[in-house]
């Protein structure tokens, strides 16, 4: 719009009808508030000396701040209304096959889902992919391993995971019960480490491990691919191609692969975050307090105790 506007009447008038048609305005109007605009600003926004006309640098800058207030202001309209509608739709929730394998066990135990009032639909993605639909509004709420959290969303703690070590049973390290990272220097990893973007939260908290004990993992495949699961972990363990990193709910029922905890405990939090640029809906509301609620008393009750819970 901007762009158009800024043709002037020296160069293409032929422009300044399609705009004026387009914003429901006469010609001469709009002409008179680009006008207004730079006087009141004190800067030229459009260069008009040039074929075709051209934004200023200053009136670039102006242009993507008022495009970017205009967005937020158009997004909390739409919240806003939608808050007010009657129609319902089920909450997005993502989650990862490594954090949400717990999560996933509660919801399908009648005993502890949720009040059929609450609709959900449950999509599984890698980490960093739950994060990046959180910020785009894909989903609406996400259930994350707090790891390289991106700015912007708000996490509400429930849970803390242990992160153990995978690998195969015929190695001599399975033969130890905790393993420190520095044994590790010359294992293979199966881990994405190629492209941060992509890497697996577990991943990036494997690799600043690593660094921390004074080497970098030696990758073996590229994992980005896969989205991790148990049981890709166990086939690729099998496989010959390394050892692997999962949160210990999730693998320590592997019936073919040794499961190890490392020395000092390599632990992160796990629960619930959603974009704090959003206005919650009551039902979105409704399912964060259901979680807040219920998932610790389901962690009790399957012998996790509190102790689980990130305080």
């Amino acid at each position: 719009w901007g762009k158009r506007l800024g043709e002037g009447r020296r160069h293409n008038c032929a422009v300044l009808p399609k705009a004026a048609q387009n914003l429901s305005v006469s010609q001469p109007s709009i002409t008179k508030a680009v006008q207004q605009l730079e006087q009141e600003l004190g800067v030229t926004l459009f260069d008009r000396n040039q074929k075709p006309i051209a934004m200023t640098p200053r009136g670039q800058l102006f242009f993507e701040r008022v495009s970017a207030i205009l967005q937020s202001l158009q997004t909390a309209a739409e919240e806003v209304s939608r808050l007010s509608e009657q129609v319902r739709c089920p909450v997005r929730i993502g989650l990862s096959p490594w954090s949400g394998y717990r999560l996933k066990e509660m919801l399908a135990d009648k005993a502890w889902a949720p009040p059929r009032h609450l609709l959900y639909n449950l999509a599984e993605r890698s980490g960093p992919e739950v994060f990046r639909m959180l910020q785009t509004g894909s989903l609406d709420l996400g259930w994350v391993i707090d790891v390289d959290r991106p700015r912007g969303l708000r996490f509400l703690p429930l849970e803390t995971q242990e992160i153990c070590c995978l690998l195969p049973r015929t190695s001599p390290l399975a033969q130890r019960e905790r393993l420190t990272f520095p044994e590790l220097a010359s294992e293979a990893f199966a881990m994405n480490l190629e492209a941060p973007e992509d890497a697996s939260v577990v991943s990036l908290l494997v690799a600043r491990a690593c660094r921390e004990a004074g080497f970098m993992p030696k990758v073996s495949v590229n994992l980005q691919q896969f989205l991790p699961t148990p049981e890709v972990a166990q086939n690729l363990i099998e496989d010959g191609y390394g050892i692997m990193f999962g949160p210990a709910q999730a693998v320590q029922t592997l019936p073919r692969v040794a499961v190890r905890s490392m020395d000092p405990p390599l632990t992160a939090a796990v629960g619930v975050a959603w974009n704090s640029r959003r206005i919650l809906t009551p039902d979105e509301q409704s399912i964060v307090d259901y979680l807040r609620q219920t998932y610790p008393r389901f962690l009790a009750s399957r012998g996790g105790g509190n102790s689980g819970v990130v305080k």
